[in-house]
């Protein structure tokens, strides 16, 4: 568990309380994961963060908004994205995205695997040209 992970979790909490959203509408049959995570920052799955999530409308961007420190490799990676929309070549999508997983290898934290997986989808979607589901 990082300091990270327990901050995210706090974040999200608010974000759900905020919102009156319980924990039974975020993570049907999984609220007592969920809330360990939401309180301590320790576990849940990658999955039921991003099934919570998506039924709560909280995206990536709240998230870098909320996380000033947010990781600068993936913001990077995510700026150098945005400014390929217009021309994308899914090699120089695959580039920046393996760029990012590799300076990444080691680290365990909830926020990195929503990095990786983000970066994933958007190096899924070039490669289908499905791009425009992203910018």
């Amino acid at each position: 568990m990082t300091q990270i992970n327990v901050d995210l979790g706090q974040y999200i909490n608010q974000f759900r309380r905020d919102r009156g959203i319980t924990l039974k509408a975020l993570a049907p049959g999984s609220e007592s994961n969920l809330s360990r995570f939401l309180k301590s920052g320790r576990g849940t799955s990658m999955t039921l963060m991003n099934e919570a999530m998506s039924r709560m409308g909280l995206q990536y961007v709240d998230l870098m908004t909320a996380f000033p420190r947010f990781e600068s490799a993936f913001t990077t990676a995510a700026e150098t994205l945005i400014s390929l929309r217009f021309d994308w070549q899914a090699t120089q999508v695959r580039k920046v995205v393996m760029n990012y997983i590799a300076s990444v290898s080691d680290a365990k934290d909830v926020l990195t695997a929503l990095n990786r997986q983000v970066l994933r989808s958007i190096l899924q979607a070039c490669q289908t040209h499905q791009n425009r589901l992203f910018f």
